[in-house]
């Protein structure tokens, strides 16, 4: 018996497409991977945006705790 899994889209709610499917190996184990977008293209293209600037943020303040620490004189 199959599972039937539901993965739909964060903003809008409609059931996410497959966009690219491909295999992977790693050492002896092979793993399908999937990349699954909205089909409404203006709602993917504002979820990437969202991810986009989510990831900048992440990344300034990961870049700001790696900075040395000045002392206050």
């Amino acid at each position: 018996m199959q599972t039937v899994y539901s993965n739909p889209c964060t903003r809008c709610g409609k059931e996410r497409i497959i966009s690219k499917e491909w295999v992977e190996y790693i050492g002896l184990s092979q793993i399908t991977r999937t990349d699954t977008i909205c089909p409404d293209k203006a709602c993917q293209k504002q979820v990437d945006d969202d991810l986009e600037e989510k990831r900048l943020k992440k990344e300034a303040i990961m870049n700001r705790k790696s900075l040395p620490k000045t002392p206050i004189a």
